[in-house]
């Protein structure tokens, strides 16, 4: 979710490694999440890279950090390239950052049932009406001890019956 949102925030830019307007848009971190973790989520270090910059040049280091200053300015990047605090998120902090830039982007993710071939459509604007079918549905799967699988939407979830 926070991918998309980076795409979509910088839709209008060119790759910010090799100047090119992207054929497929990736969101490209400064400091990868390996070497940074605890900047994974940080709108300053992710920026629209070509696939290209981002998979085939691991980034294009040099060329993205000479447009990143142009951009957010050498004092921002210096913070980036400097020490951090490392990251412990809890699984409800990283729902939240999820739901935030859910928020943002208006993003849907489906909850789906296999065996009952049946998915819930989590969409944040909506979410405080179809909270409660939510709730049905986890009281539904506990009592049969059915499969849960929460991913984004497919083609194939054109034939699954949603509630």
């Amino acid at each position: 979710v926070f991918n998309r949102y980076i795409r979509e925030r910088d839709k209008n830019e060119t790759c910010i490694s090799c100047g090119r307007v992207p054929k497929k848009r990736n969101a490209g971190h400064y400091r990868s999440v390996g070497a940074c973790p605890e900047l994974r989520f940080e709108p300053l270090n992710v920026n629209l890279q070509c696939e290209h910059c981002n998979t085939f040049k691991s980034g294009n280091a040099i060329e993205y950090r000479i447009n990143l200053v142009k951009k957010i300015g050498l004092e921002r990047v210096e913070w980036l390239e400097g020490p951090h605090e490392p990251a412990k998120w809890s699984i409800d902090e990283i729902k939240a950052i999820k739901k935030e830039y859910a928020d943002k982007t208006g993003v849907k993710v489906y909850i789906r049932i296999p065996s009952l071939n049946i998915a819930y459509e989590y969409d944040p604007i909506e979410e405080k009406i179809k909270r409660k079918k939510l709730e049905l549905l986890k009281l539904l799967l506990k009592e049969k001890k059915l499969k849960l699988e929460i991913r984004k939407p497919t083609r194939a979830d054109d034939k699954i019956t949603l509630f």
